[in-house]
């Protein structure tokens, strides 16, 4: 007999294995879920819990309606949900086993510490665009790295990325599912909070499928820059010692406090960090401990209203694990001097009830970090103001109903794999909003070991640290225990007993006594002078060794240098008093809450601070003249009105170096706005000072502008005219003699209308995450691109004069510019360019109509992908280096540079 195979007809074998497999899960799923009802009927005692964990709801009707409903939750998702982008992650053999080895000791051990040493090289796929990665294994505790789907710690080499990020955690997603740990995320984002980015992706390690795991950004410049954020430097507070005493003890014990945890700089680019970085670093560094060491207050060391805010919904979402030390990163934003809150723990636990199942209390209260924010009377004001609207907003259908749309679609993603999950029950989040007004701050106990107890291994007994200021060197000695500890010695390491050290001019006489520290309040410290051994470089190590009260033995340790703590916000301060001494030029005006100047010409001595709250007015035809490396300063309004016969006039010395001229003007936040006429600024630096970054020779941020007629002459700084985060209107604004660019507008929304820039050493208008509407503008002489549209901008330009450039118009990173009605002429390089060096943004996009293009061909370059149409006609898309562009943006600010 004759054999004939079959072949299937074409598109129609698919869909027929798609529904047979579809049918194999149902039959599947039906035989798990008799299975599961059989267990259940044997034992419910102790299957209900089980199941109302894997539920993910406290109600055990609840969980048995999931148990029912997961067969068509598990096939709805297969077949109609949406499917998580793809990561495939290539480990070679002899680097995996690495993996398993650590995996192996960190279970033994109960703990894993990560180390440098973990790391192990990788190749990330996604999109189908492969990146060098290093990867290591992650998390802390078992339930990280048992089991199929472990922890991983991921960062990207060089300038790749993974899915528009390069810092990231991989996590199982049972250990951020619970209780709407994504719901929490997405109100902290819309809050305006910086909050990092989670998805969930498809895993695949070499070859072998794991399934969905949550990805989590680490903190990062990508963060920072789609989070409209300028530079500027993260740090956080170094656990290890906290996990070192879980390790040897099984709790952390005295060292769960922020007091005892050395504060870090978190790298945020695997490229290195330059200078000015470092110096951010270290400033960021020197607020959090001036603040945890009593010298600073939060609301000097903090952004008050962003801080307020997170607190708020960290406390409607009862998000105790965010609000913790350990999982808190602070962003330093080198324009204000502040830090700001990012957290990483959104795993959200049951919240703690009382007897009659009321909530205990403010969860900000039963944290030690958040109270200590929350003992200054301006963060807490901001603190209960944010709540009392967020408490308000949640009772509203409206947020009821897009957070169950949003359930629902994280749900038909995870019902792939965890069918049994419900939506989270919103009803008791919206009882505790209506009822917080009256809710009682009480305080719970917190675990404290018992003293003296002989069975706890204490990682470290002294939180010892070296500084250095004007008088030399001096050691800096806290008890970080709940026992008295006695130093019995002090010495350099490799040179001997320290000899002549003094503690406040008297002789140390040992055992140096230390008392206890209470759980998690401020330790007493004890300062020690010293003189450094002869014929030794500076900065020796310090060493000593010390006993503690009820065990035997001796415990050594030894002194770190660190930065010393800050004493004072690097940004400039001044009472109503302090300024009206010191410069005699000005009056105050108590009903409109003004400083004004007198007209003439004036010497300002020192900067020119204005208090908070407080607007300046300066009449028509005045000069003020500062001294280098001095500014304006200002949270207020700036009413300039000078008239065209009557300037008023803001200068300092000429130079070529920055340090020679006066650091120019900058408004950190105003309500009301800014009014500028005939207003001529010339020969402005911007500031570096003690890790206070302004690179911009005008600067305003967060404040209303509104300015005609004006002018900004010889800047050597990044940009002579910079707004953030503002809304404003330019008329007739001229910028000349730029060093860098010259109109720089950041996250913010307006119009220009004519003026120009003139002789600009970078681009002439630079455009980052903004919305901009430009007319009849001239730009002459620009090295770089005469108007460049970055980061998302959506840019509308008519009747433009562009001759001498490097570029005409410049759209990337996902920008779209519109250019019309214009002229261009004598360009560099090429008139028009649309490019992306940013795969997170996408393409870019130039639509040009109506314009008189002179020069050689060619006329416009779309980098492929990206797009370019000129009167209608799209240009063929071309592969090009990035890189070489050479866009002349070496003196950018650093928010338009980018990471």
């Amino acid at each position: 007999m004759k054999v004939t195979s079959r072949k299937p007809v074409a598109g129609t074998a698919g869909p027929k294995r798609s529904a047979g497999r579809a049918a194999g899960w149902l039959i599947s799923f039906a035989i798990y879920t008799l299975f599961l009802f059989l267990l259940l009927a044997v034992s419910f005692d102790s299957f209900a819990p089980q199941l109302e964990r894997a539920a993910g709801t406290e109600s055990t009707g609840r969980a048995l309606r999931a148990l029912v409903e997961a067969p068509g939750n598990y096939l709805r998702a297969r077949t109609q949900g949406a499917q998580a982008p793809a990561l495939q992650l290539d480990i070679k053999f002899k680097h995996m086993h690495r993996l398993h080895e650590r995996r192996d000791r960190a279970l033994a051990d109960g703990v894993l510490i990560p180390t440098p040493d973990d790391w192990v090289p990788g190749i990330a796929t996604a999109s189908g665009r492969p990146a060098e990665v290093a990867i290591r294994l992650g998390g802390h505790l078992p339930p990280d790295f048992e089991g199929d789907k472990w922890t991983l710690d991921v960062e990207v080499a060089d300038r790749g990325d993974v899915l528009g990020t390069r810092r990231f955690v991989l996590r199982a997603p049972s250990q951020r599912i619970l209780r709407g740990g994504m719901l929490f995320l997405s109100q902290l984002e819309r809050e305006g909070v910086l909050t990092p980015r989670h998805v969930y992706v498809d895993l695949t390690i070499n070859g072998d499928h794991k399934g969905l795991m949550a990805l989590e950004e680490r903190p990062s410049r990508e963060l920072l820059a789609r989070q409209q954020r300028r530079g500027g430097a993260i740090v956080g507070f170094d656990d290890t010692s906290f996990w070192k005493a879980v390790q040897r003890n099984g709790s952390a014990g005295p060292f769960d406090s922020p007091f005892l945890a050395p504060v870090r700089a978190r790298e945020i680019d695997r490229s290195g960090v330059s200078d000015e970085d470092s110096e951010m670093e270290r400033v960021a560094a020197g607020l959090l401990r001036g603040f945890l060491d009593g010298r600073l207050t939060a609301s000097t060391v903090f952004d008050v209203e962003e801080t307020g805010r997170f607190l708020a919904v960290a406390e409607l979402w009862e998000a105790e694990e965010a609000m913790r030390w350990r999982h808190l990163h602070f962003h330093y934003d080198p324009l204000e001097a502040t830090l700001a809150p990012i957290s990483e723990g959104v795993r959200l636990r049951r919240p703690a009830r009382d007897a009659n199942g009321a909530a205990r209390g403010l969860t900000a209260l039963r944290v030690r970090f958040p109270q200590l924010l929350l003992e200054d009377p301006r963060l807490r004001r901001a603190f209960v103001e944010a709540f009392a609207r967020l408490a308000r907003e949640a009772q509203d259908d409206g947020f009821l109903l897009g957070a169950r749309e949003e359930q629902q679609r994280q749900l038909a993603l995870l019902h792939r794999e965890y069918p049994l999950r419900t939506a989270v029950d919103l009803t008791a989040l919206v009882e505790r909003a209506s009822g917080l007004a009256t809710v009682e701050r009480t305080a719970l106990e917190h675990f404290s070991p018992e003293l003296g107890d002989p069975d706890f291994a204490y990682p470290q007994v002294l939180d010892a640290r070296t500084y250095r200021d004007e008088d030399g060197p001096y050691l800096e000695l806290a008890n970080a225990l709940p026992v008295r500890v006695r130093v019995t010695a002090l010495m350099h390491e490799g040179v001997g007993y320290l000899e002549g050290a003094r503690v406040n001019s008297r002789a140390i006489v040992y055992p140096i006594e230390l008392p206890a520290t209470e759980f998690q309040t401020r330790p007493r410290k004890l300062r020690i002078r010293y003189r450094e051994p002869r014929g030794r470089a500076r900065a020796v190590p310090v060493a000593g060794r010390a006993q503690v009260d009820g065990q035997e033995g001796e415990y050594a340790f030894r002194a770190e240098w660190h930065d010393a703590p800050t004493q004072r916000s690097p940004v400039p301060q001044a009472s109503l008093e302090k300024a009206l001494s010191r410069h005699r030029f000005l009056r105050w005006n108590a009903g409109s809450e003004t400083l004004y100047a007198l007209p003439g010409t004036w010497q300002v001595e020192g900067s020119l601070v204005v208090p908070e709250g407080l607007g300046l007015t300066i009449p028509a035809g005045t000069t003020l003249r500062f001294e280098p490396e001095r500014a304006l300063v200002a949270r207020g309004p700036l009413v300039f009105l000078g008239v065209e016969d009557a300037p008023i006039v803001l200068e300092g010395p000429e130079g070529e170096r920055r340090q020679d001229l006066w650091s120019g003007v900058v408004v950190l936040g105003s309500s009301r706005p800014s009014r500028w006429s005939h207003v001529v600024v010339r020969n402005t630096g911007g500031v570096d000072r003690k890790g206070w970054v302004v690179d911009a020779g005008v600067v305003f941020r967060h404040a209303p502008v509104e300015m005609e007629a004006c002018s900004f002459e010889g800047d050597r700084s990044a940009a002579s005219l910079e707004l953030v985060h503002s809304t404003f209107t330019l008329v007739d604004v001229e910028i000349a003699g730029a060093a860098g660019t010259a109109l720089q507008l950041s996250f913010s929304e307006g119009e220009v209308r004519g003026g120009g820039v003139a002789d600009v050493g970078g681009s002439g208008l630079a455009v980052t995450d903004s919305k901009v509407a430009v007319s009849d503008w001239v730009a002459t002489g620009v090295r770089g691109a005469a108007l460049l549209a970055s980061d998302r901008s959506r840019v509308s330009a008519s009747g433009l004069t562009i001759e001498n450039a490097g570029f005409a118009a410049v759209s990337r990173n996902g920008s779209r510019l519109l250019l019309s009605d214009s002229q261009v002429a004598a360009v560099a390089r090429v008139p028009l360019l649309a490019h992306t060096d940013r795969t997170e943004f996408g393409p870019s996009r130039i639509v040009a109509e109506g314009n008189r293009i002179y020069g050689s061909p060619p006329v416009a370059v779309a980098q492929t992908g990206s797009r370019i149409r000129i009167d209608g006609a799209e240009v063929p898309s071309v592969d090009i280096d990035v890189a070489s562009l050479h866009l002349g943006e070496a003196r950018e600010p650093r928010e338009a540079r980018g990471p």
